[in-house]
């Protein structure tokens, strides 16, 4: 009976042992899991954080890296591809265990862009041409080769398990490519993990810059320069081909192509180039500003100077008939410059048009309109941001000479005698 009344009891104890057994053993893993996997853990997330902070994070993918850095045009790509093709900018790329791949810029950059480089780099504007199925200006048989050579570049970067970078604006003109010119360029990244960056710079100063640079006359190219329009004209006349090269609309059709691996980098303030490279995996903790800043500077662009206003003026004159296609562009020159010097005046003191309150409010409407959509709503930078627009319309930024009032009668007898 004895035994019997027992057995319940040591049951009972057996019982209450065990919980004791895994109360303890819960909390040694606690104790464990605090003092030695959470600081790793920890350190894990702060290491994704800084990723995600900068270029999208590529630390989950087993190929190499491809920084695809599309522009567009006049958002700095040439002070990012001269510092790139130069040496500094190669041993700076190398430490990171990233190799350059184009696009090359031949006249543009200093000391290095000779020919001999050349073949170092990819022809990108001969592979968008290809894909595009369209050759303008470049044979079937070149583009061919320019995909080729882009492939066999890639290889080597690959089997040397390099991570690359390639710049170059003309990508963007596979905006309003087919799908199928989008399947090519994917199927030749195919090897890598794919990062776009896209430059973004307030559309107001984007259309500007744009407008000097595609209507500038450089003489030692044509005998005369063609129509050299105002600024109103060109934002008519081209308004859907920039909507097409923006910023913003690069973001949009990469993003569609290469979903959660585009990022935007705002061109406003100092130091895009150093923001660019520190943001690089791999690259951000070890990462020099000062180092790039420096190179940068020994990685000059060069400027092609030009006289705007002054070559629109001869533009019109030869346009209108005012003179002939036997009157030098050097005479007409000297002839608007001496008589600029008898009436002891200068361009800025002519008569100029500028925009009217519609276009403006068109473009400031843009220019808002893209920054929301791409960083979302922030009133401080808006009203800094209304701030320099205002400031570019009543500084005349956006003004041109007014050549129906420019060519009076003086004027033209001057340049007839010529």
């Amino acid at each position: 009976m004895h035994q019997t009344r027992s057995q319940p009891h040591l049951i009972t104890c057996s019982i209450k042992s065990l919980r004791v057994c895994c109360w303890r053993l819960g909390l040694v893993l606690l104790i464990t899991y605090m003092c030695v996997l959470l600081p790793q853990v920890s350190l894990m997330m702060m290491s994704l954080g800084e990723n995600l902070s900068g270029i999208p994070d590529a630390t989950l993918s087993t190929k190499p890296t491809l920084i695809l850095h599309i522009g567009p045009a006049k958002t700095g790509t040439s002070s990012i591809q001269c510092l790139f093709q130069s040496q500094t900018g190669e041993e700076m790329l190398a430490k990171y265990n990233y190799v350059y791949l184009g696009k090359f810029q031949k006249n543009l950059c200093g000391p290095g862009s000779d020919n001999e480089r050349f073949y170092k780099y990819a022809h990108i504007f001969g592979v968008v041409l290809y894909l595009k199925n369209k050759y303008d200006g470049v044979s079937l048989d070149m583009s061919k080769k320019s995909v080729s050579h882009l492939m066999s570049l890639l290889q080597h970067a690959n089997h040397e398990n390099k991570n690359v970078i390639i710049s170059a604006e003309e990508l963007v003109l596979l905006s309003r490519a087919r799908q199928a010119s989008w399947d090519g360029l994917i199927s030749i990244l195919s090897d890598f993990d794919v990062r776009v960056i896209v430059f973004h710079r307030p559309y107001f100063e984007w259309l500007l810059s744009n407008y000097h640079f595609y209507n500038r006359f450089e003489k030692k190219n044509i005998p005369w320069p063609e129509r050299l329009r105002s600024f109103d004209e060109y934002i008519n006349e081209e308004k859907d081909a920039l909507s097409y090269i923006s910023p913003m609309n690069a973001y949009k059709v990469f993003e569609e192509q290469f979903p959660g691996k585009v990022k935007v980098f705002e061109m406003q303030g100092n130091g895009l180039v150093s923001r660019f490279l520190c943001s690089l995996p791999s690259a951000s903790k070890s990462c020099s500003y000062a180092e790039i800043d420096d190179a940068l500077k020994r990685a000059k662009v060069n400027g092609s100077g030009y006289r705007f206003e002054h070559n629109r003026i001869i533009g019109w004159a030869f346009w209108k008939n005012l003179v002939t296609s036997c009157t030098s562009y050097e005479s007409m020159a000297n002839a608007l410059d001496s008589y600029l010097k008898e009436e002891n005046t200068s361009l800025s003191n002519l008569p100029h048009k500028c925009l009217d309150e519609s276009l403006a409010g068109v473009i400031w409407q843009e220019t808002i309109g893209q920054r929301r959509y791409l960083y979302g709503r922030d009133a401080t930078i808006e009203e800094e941001l209304k701030k320099k627009f205002d400031g570019f319309v009543n500084e005349g930024r956006f003004c041109n000479l007014d050549l129906e009032s420019v060519m009076s009668e003086p004027l033209k007898q001057r340049q007839g005698e010529r």
